[in-house]
């Protein structure tokens, strides 16, 4: 009995050294991966994930899965990932639940299984899981339609800063199918999603200033800032938005080589803007 006792206590002493220890080598890790020094990140979180910690597994999974201070591995990086979600790790859960939805880490497609682990990731607070789980129940995927769960998911995630779900929560404002329409609040939560990051923000927000969608006074200028910010990403069409603007000389000097330029990364982009390349040649 005594000798139990003192087993007992000799845990009670060790786990909480333990998972201090496992904080100290994850941070640590965390500050040379910052440093761009990935293989001494990963020695740190490795010898910090055999010592139990579930931030530091996960890690490890996820090195793996970018090759970053190790060989990239897909199985390898699932094998780290299902570790860490076994112990309610949220961004794991997260992960797994994502890789069964796109079949990515040489998992087969189940929406099944990914709305389970998504909505385990989401109830433990993970942001892009609310999300997830907000755009399975509003298109039916691995779950019944359910456009109510769909908008209260959606507004969660919102509330923790996920720009999709702030973007698709403007749209039931806009739609009206389950909130009370409302153009203008739609507007504002618009381009809130488009401060947070979101790329279909920042088109249609551009949009609402160009054309005065929303409410939204017309304003040439903010119009080309947020297009700007786009093409800054990559959207095609953004890209075709500022070519027009800059042809037109509406909210930014007019300059038909740069709009020519945008229409041509629009074009390689996949947008079609024959017509208007050809009415630029036409002012020349």
């Amino acid at each position: 009995m005594r000798k139990a006792f003192l087993v007992a206590v000799v845990v009670l002493l060790v786990l909480p050294l333990a998972c201090a220890m496992g904080t100290g080598l994850v941070d640590e890790a965390r500050a040379q991966y910052d440093l761009g020094n990935y293989e001494e990140a990963f020695a740190l979180y490795l010898q910090a994930a055999e010592a139990g910690d579930a931030k530091a597994i996960y890690n490890v999974g996820a090195l793996y899965a970018r090759g970053e201070g190790v060989e990239e591995d897909d199985l390898t990086a699932l094998e780290w990932f299902q570790k860490a979600a076994e112990m309610d790790h949220p961004d794991a859960l997260y992960t797994i639940g994502n890789a069964y939805s796109f079949g990515n880490y040489g998992l087969q497609i189940d929406c099944g299984a990914s709305f389970s682990y998504c909505l385990r990731a989401a109830q433990l607070g993970n942001a892009k899981a609310m999300f997830a789980i907000g755009n399975m129940y509003d298109r039916g995927i691995g779950i019944a339609e359910d456009k109510e769960l769909a908008v209260q998911w959606y507004q969660k995630a919102s509330m923790l800063g996920n720009a999709s779900a702030t973007y698709n929560l403007a749209l039931k404002y806009s739609d009206g199918e389950v909130l009370q329409e409302d153009p203008v609040f739609a507007g504002k939560m618009i381009e809130r999603a488009a401060e947070l990051g979101s790329v279909s923000g920042m088109l249609e927000t551009g949009h609402a200033y160009h054309y005065g969608h929303y409410g939204m006074v017309v304003d040439y200028a903010v119009a080309a800032q947020w297009y700007q910010k786009g093409v800054d990403q990559g959207d095609a069409h953004c890209m075709r938005h500022l070519a027009e603007l800059y042809a037109s000389g509406l909210g930014v000097e007019k300059d038909i080589e740069l709009a020519r330029t945008y229409y041509l990364q629009a074009q390689e982009a996949g947008e079609d803007v024959t017509a208007q390349l050809e009415a630029l040649d036409a002012q020349q």
